[in-house]
């Protein structure tokens, strides 16, 4: 028999921003043996990693026209959208690769028109990257087909189905955040 292990799960009034909107999270701490935690933790995981790659797979074929990008570009692609002037270190630590590759991405992605690199006024030795127009077109593009995708998905899916990945969302937020801080150990 496994020993218990609690798994928290926020307490208190601080409202939660999710997808779904704003809620406040409202449920106790629940103890669960630790095998149950991990076997919770391997069939999440491979459920998030198939339904990743089928969305990937399809929402491909709404792209027509755009050279596919590999997954370290689209990823710093998306990290310097996100944050417009980030630093080669600063992404370097968010994606947590060294900076000579993050370098080497962002020269990949200035050549394909991606992205700017602009020295710092304060410091000229500092290099940020800027999001070009293109940049900004191909990402939207992109999460439109994705939506479009999933909404598809989510319309032959019965109510009850819908309403659970709706309650979901800001557990798997607060999920992500989690394994961000390194809780998740």
């Amino acid at each position: 028999m496994s020993s218990p292990v609690e798994v928290a799960s926020p307490v208190g009034t601080a409202d939660v921003a999710s997808p779904a909107g704003t809620f406040t999270p409202t449920d106790p701490p629940v103890a669960v043996g630790r095998e149950a935690v991990e076997g919770v933790a391997r069939a999440l995981i491979a459920q998030l990693n198939a339904t990743t790659r089928t969305v990937r797979r399809a929402t491909r074929g709404n792209l027509v026209g755009l050279v596919p990008l590999a997954a370290s570009q689209a990823e710093l692609l998306r990290l310097v959208v996100d944050r417009p002037g980030i630093r080669i270190g600063e992404a370097a630590d968010a994606l947590v690769l060294a900076p000579n590759t993050v370098s080497t991405v962002a020269k990949e992605l200035l050549a394909l028109g991606l992205v700017s690199r602009e020295r710092d006024a304060a410091d000229r030795r500092v290099a940020r990257l800027h999001p070009t127009s293109a940049a900004l077109d191909r990402v939207g593009r992109w999460q439109d087909a994705r939506a479009t995708v999933v909404a598809a998905a989510l319309r032959r899916l019965g109510a009850a189905d819908v309403e659970a990945l709706l309650q979901a969302a800001p557990a798997l937020a607060r999920l992500a955040d989690a394994v961000e801080a390194g809780d998740a150990a």
